[in-house]
């Protein structure tokens, strides 16, 4: 698992330095830092605003707006979002080039806090934290085994009353892209050779089996208010499911 972690920091730390929204978001038209700060934040809103309403709608509302987290935080796109639903709102992300462009477009640092997270899971919170765990195109990009712990830790700083609402791939919607399973991992782990930006670095995509997601959730304490399948959620080429669980009072 620390194999895999590296790969991943060393990875996002290179896109976090060569193109960091595109990386987040990767529209070929907007290659070359072309995304403008009301477009590409416009659609961390756009995301922020269609979930929660979505959320709301299937009865899994967190019982208090006080404070968000969200893992994956890249450049701050929907932690921004997220800050005008919540009071509080902590971005974390395994990559410090990301934090700190995170950082340098944070309108409110009395409200709004970034963190570098290179670990395997989410010491850096206690239990009981968040009334909202919240993940985008994040767990995507890490191993399921990894993956999995770190959906245990959502639900451990979740606090009774909260939700968690975090989207997966379950498999891939592109034919021409290549497909290779783990070596490392076989019969567990489907990847997917994913974003590239020249020679300079790639990053991978997995996908992750919506019933051991499940168990993990439960397991762990979670109450699973709806797994919605089929939509897309900013992950064009992928099937993705959305998760949203909450934890009892």
């Amino acid at each position: 698992m620390q194999n895999d972690l590296a790969r991943l920091s060393r990875q996002w730390e290179t896109l976090g330095r060569v193109d960091p929204r595109w990386a987040v978001l990767a529209d070929n038209e907007k290659r070359g830092g072309g995304w403008d700060d009301a477009s590409f934040f416009g659609t961390g809103r756009q995301v922020v605003g269609d979930t929660l309403k979505f959320v709301g709608l299937a009865g899994g509302n967190p019982a208090r707006f006080d404070s968000a987290l969200d893992f994956g935080c890249g450049v701050g796109r929907l932690s921004l979002a997220l800050a005008e639903h919540f009071n509080r709102v902590t971005g974390v992300d395994i990559a410090a080039s990301m934090v700190a462009h995170a950082e340098a477009a944070n309108p409110a640092s009395d409200r709004i806090s970034f963190h570098v997270n290179a670990e395997p899971d989410l010491r850096l919170f206690a239990s009981d934290t968040f009334d909202l765990v919240f993940s985008f195109i994040t767990l995507q990009h890490i191993p399921t085994p990894m993956a999995l712990a770190y959906i245990g830790e959502f639900v451990r700083v979740a606090r009774p009353g909260g939700s968690i609402v975090f989207q997966a791939p379950y498999r891939a919607n592109n034919p021409g892209w290549k497909h290779y399973v783990d070596a490392a991992l076989p019969g567990l782990t489907a990847a997917y050779r994913g974003v590239r930006y020249g020679a300079a670095t790639h990053n991978d995509v997995y996908v992750h089996d919506a019933a051991q997601i499940a168990d993990v959730l439960t397991a762990a304490g979670a109450s699973i208010i709806r797994v919605q399948a089929g939509r897309a959620h900013d992950c064009a080429g992928w099937l993705s499911a959305l998760y949203v669980a909450r934890i009892p009072l």
